[in-house]
């Protein structure tokens, strides 16, 4: 009941009040892997790097090799700005678990980071196999597309699907690139012969 009490209060951006009960939990079972790995991912939203990274130490200690350890040990490299050691993180979190959606979320934005559109297209496209994907990355993922001329048609596809339900400006940007990017505006349809 704690733990859930603990995420929704992390989830809504309280993440001081579900540390104090990530806490409380811990001190009466300090090798609770649950409110650990929790605790170690707020420390991290929080900017408390070092102190995430005591946590998942001691984290690794209770559950060796397991994809959630490995996935927040990835995120503190990535917070210390290692990026490699962070990737490979990743990565091995992925082979424990390939259906570790919060893993591919951090892969794409390095990827990105590094101006590797299409890695970062790749990874996006894993999550939407996955549906994993959140709506913030299905935007990224159309703006890849026109950006990249990879799929333009797609990302059209995905603005439009998007504008239905909602009136969101970046997805009408996205839409009217698209069109221009793949010439698919409301023009004539079929061959034209100029002459």
């Amino acid at each position: 009941m704690l733990l859930l009490k603990a995420r929704a209060l992390s989830a809504s951006g309280r993440d001081d009040e579900a540390a104090a009960v990530l806490e409380s939990m811990l001190e009466e079972t300090p090798n609770n892997p649950d409110p650990l790995a929790l605790l170690a991912e707020t420390r991290l939203e929080q900017g408390r790097a070092a102190d995430a990274q005591a946590l998942i130490d001691k984290l690794f200690t209770l559950q060796a090799r397991s994809a959630r350890a490995l996935y927040l040990r990835g995120r503190a490299l990535e917070a210390q700005g290692n990026l490699d050691a962070a990737m490979t993180d990743y990565g091995q979190a992925l082979k424990v678990n390939p259906r570790l959606g919060a893993a591919l979320s951090r892969q794409w934005r390095i990827h990105l980071k590094r101006k590797d559109a299409l890695e970062a297209m790749n990874v996006l496209e894993k999550l939407v196999l996955l549906d994993q994907i959140d709506e913030a990355e299905k935007l990224q993922l159309a703006t890849l597309y026109v950006e990249t001329l990879a799929n333009p048609q797609r990302a059209k596809k995905m603005a439009e699907q998007a504008l239905k339900r909602t009136k969101s400006k970046d997805w009408q940007r996205v839409r009217e690139a698209a069109i221009r990017a793949s010439g698919t505006g409301g023009g004539p349809k079929g061959v034209q012969i100029i002459r």
